[in-house]
């Protein structure tokens, strides 16, 4: 009766503190996120194929700048005019 009680108060103290740890995590993601400040981008693509907008990122764990883009359309798929042909 006695290890049982002790295998039931150590398994509350691990869910407790699996939860601790969880809630520590998504709070200092959330931290993390409002402190950095979210400036735009726009960047002029050469030959008149537009602008693309975007914006400055930090990374989580070095907290190093880059610049991200999303949205970028990709080139067409080689069918008809396009595929590749010899001679």
């Amino acid at each position: 009766m006695r290890r049982r009680v002790v295998y039931v108060m150590l398994a509350l103290c691990g869910l407790v503190l699996a939860g601790l740890v969880a809630w520590l995590l998504v709070s200092m993601i959330a931290v993390a996120d409002a402190q950095t400040p979210m400036s735009t981008v726009t960047v002029d693509l050469s030959g008149q194929q537009g602008t693309v907008r975007g914006n400055y990122g930090q990374t989580a764990w070095t907290g190093q700048s880059f610049m991200q883009f999303r949205g970028i359309p990709y080139a067409e798929a080689p069918i008809g005019n396009l595929r590749f042909r010899v001679g």
